[in-house]
């Protein structure tokens, strides 16, 4: 307990528990009421661990319950939401004006943002978001906008008019958030699930953040799987000098078999890259012998 709020926190071990991209991310613009309960934390877990530990806290992932004084239309004046702590923050700046504009939620979250957005080179014209932190900051907003089929119901207005709420509208076929937006807290709600406890699960990103995340977990299994691939060619051949291209394979096989079962067009892939870098080569007179490259 710090102060009237429950705070507790998990430490994990980077080693054990991998991020993604979407997780290294700071938060030097943190609200007041939110700073303060990871400094007492900070200074807690400084005095009761080794010296060089460091924290990093991640934004996306975690649990906040907070009190909200909306009225649901045909139900309770005030209820809770369950949110992430990066939309928490959002949550919070509405205490302090009722009206934000995107970039005025980008700058007090990440006050550097506008100058590196400024500096950054090469710029697409078509992208729709430049900084990273653009992208998380409109992937936390949508689910409290009411843009997830899953989200319990919308807190947050954006633009003039109020977002028409479709049954049948599916998250990929919403207008997506731009830098141009501007958001309000709605005064009152027509609709919202909440559960008996009267808390409302609001999920923690939008489709896209989970798609690019999904995407980016893809492409680096692929990867690292490739240059097991590698790693096991190169080994066996060294030892053989030369060997039959099925006798290879199955030897390939036997050895990444603890981790996974390539396919003959993977390792097909990865032969003919090794023969391109020139660690492998085919015999003149034998297209299926292949050669050690010393």
């Amino acid at each position: 307990m710090i102060g009237k709020v429950k705070f507790s926190a998990l430490a994990l071990n980077e080693s054990f528990w991998p991020l993604t991209k979407s997780d290294r991310f700071g938060l030097p613009g943190l609200p007041s009421e939110f700073a303060c309960l990871l400094e007492k934390f900070e200074q807690f877990y400084a005095q009761h661990t080794s010296k060089g530990r460091v924290i990093k806290w991640i934004f996306n992932q975690g649990r906040v319950e907070m009190q909200v004084n909306i009225p649901i239309k045909k139900g309770p004046r005030q209820f809770y939401v369950v949110v992430s702590p990066l939309q928490a923050c959002i949550l919070l700046l509405f205490n302090h004006k009722s009206k934000w504009t995107f970039d005025e939620l980008l700058l007090s979250l990440w006050p550097d943002a506008l100058d590196r957005r400024k500096n950054v080179p090469d710029k697409k014209p078509d992208a729709m978001f430049i900084l990273d932190e653009e992208f998380l900051l409109a992937s936390a907003i949508e689910p409290l906008a009411g843009y997830l089929k899953t989200s319990p119901g919308a807190l947050i207005q954006v633009g003039d008019a109020a977002m028409v709420e479709d049954e049948t509208a599916t998250e990929a076929s919403r207008t997506p958030i731009t830098t141009s937006e501007t958001f309000t807290i709605v005064s009152q709600l027509s609709k919202c699930k909440i559960d008996k406890k009267r808390r409302a699960l609001f999920p923690y990103f939008s489709l896209n953040l989970l798609v690019q995340e999904g995407q980016q977990v893809t492409n680096n299994l692929l990867h690292e799987r490739g240059f097991l691939i590698d790693c096991a060619m190169v080994k066996i051949m060294k030892t053989n000098k030369k060997m039959p291209w099925s006798k290879l394979q199955v030897a390939v096989v036997n050895e990444v078999r603890s981790f996974f079962n390539p396919t003959t067009q993977i390792l097909k892939r990865k032969l003919e890259d090794l023969i391109e870098r020139k660690f492998i080569e085919r015999d003149p007179s034998d297209h299926n012998l292949l050669l050690y490259i010393s």
